[in-house]
């Protein structure tokens, strides 16, 4: 399509004296409205991509002891003594009720390892055997507990130093866990706190201890949570 543009020139000296100039475009233009199919983007297949990756849920107890596979032959021995203590333990009756039968209080469990194997789930509360030779277990108290962060000095980041301590309230949530994954549970939450502690307060200020104690404290009970699901622990509370 054509189109003719009138121009108007105006001289400077004389605005009475105006002369109009015809200029034809030299540009032409197309009735487009619909710019999407001017500017159409040829849609192509999406492309399927493979991943060298694997990703899978976090490594725990019961999935090691579920993937263990023995060979048959030593499946065969084991079944073999597990079967002979029992005939053993029941010939002995009730003599032998003394040494195999545990009985535990409602908040405690007992986590049994038979011929070096996990047995799952945690037992108790109740009576609970436990066959003498091939069996070793412990007993896991489920309540509350309590322990005391000595204090420590702990330089600040704007150069101040505070002496600092806590008091720290925690449970064990998993009791398998908390006997299969960590050799002292006790020392190394300990350690764990103090070190937490430290990491956590000396990015502040001194101003910030009382201004955002609450949150201080929030940040430190959740650093310690993330570290200690794996041990079977949960920190209910914390003082600073």
């Amino acid at each position: 399509m054509s189109m003719n543009v009138r121009y108007t020139r105006v001289p400077a000296d004389d605005i009475s004296s105006s002369e109009t100039v015809s200029f034809e475009s030299p540009f032409s233009y197309d009735g487009v409205t619909d710019f999407s199919s001017v500017f159409k983007l040829e849609e192509k297949p999406h492309t399927n991509f493979k991943s060298i990756f694997t990703y899978g849920k976090r490594t725990t107890v019961s999935h090691i002891e579920s993937a263990y596979n023995p060979p048959f032959i030593t499946v065969c021995y084991e079944k073999a003594i597990i079967v002979f203590f029992y005939f053993l333990m029941v010939m002995t009756l009730p003599l032998s009720g003394f040494f195999c039968i545990k009985n535990l209080k409602l908040y405690e469990r007992a986590v049994i390892y038979r011929l070096g194997h996990l047995l799952l789930p945690a037992r108790g509360p109740g009576v609970v055997i436990v066959i003498p030779c091939i069996d070793t277990w412990s007993k896991v108290d489920l309540r509350i507990k309590a322990f005391n962060v000595p204090p420590q000095q702990i330089l600040l980041s704007d150069e101040s130093a505070v002496e600092l301590g806590a008091d720290v309230y925690f449970r064990i949530s998993d009791p398998v866990l908390s006997t299969s994954t960590v050799q002292d549970l006790n020392h190394s939450t300990r350690v764990l706190m103090h070190t937490t502690l430290r990491g956590i307060v000396q990015k502040k200020c001194l101003s910030d201890l009382d201004k955002y104690k609450v949150a201080i404290v929030a940040e430190l009970q959740e650093t310690v949570n993330e570290m200690t699901k794996s041990w079977g622990v949960e920190i209910g509370r914390i003082e600073l």
